[in-house]
């Protein structure tokens, strides 16, 4: 999920309910063994920065077995073993505008 579509498109204000919508996504991305990615552009930190915490603290707590991880160091295990790590489930990254990345960024190993 991105930050546009929940805060901008659906007009969700409400740091609760924005927590809420993306811990059940994690959730649901550690049930399916997935890759939970939350794009969050930085000028939106100050404004979604308790739910930031609360969601990791979730992710650290509550939810087994998931690797947070930056997409760097996500896209280099990835290249060279093809999945997530084998101690964890699934994996959640926090990344800022993902529309400046690019996949070779991350070919050099």
């Amino acid at each position: 999920p991105d930050d546009e579509m929940l805060i901008d498109r659906l007009n969700i204000r409400n740091q609760k309910l924005l927590g809420k919508i993306w811990l059940k996504i994690l959730e649901e991305t550690n049930e399916k063994e997935g890759v939970f990615i939350l794009q969050l552009h930085p000028e939106r930190i100050p404004f979604t920065i308790d739910t930031l915490k609360m969601l990791l603290n979730e992710a650290n707590e509550k939810i087994e077995n998931v690797w947070i991880a930056s997409l760097k160091e996500l896209a280099i295990h990835w290249i060279k073993n093809g999945n997530i790590p084998n101690d964890y489930k699934s994996a959640m990254c926090i990344t800022g505008d993902i529309d400046i990345m690019r996949l070779w960024d991350y070919k050099k190993l």
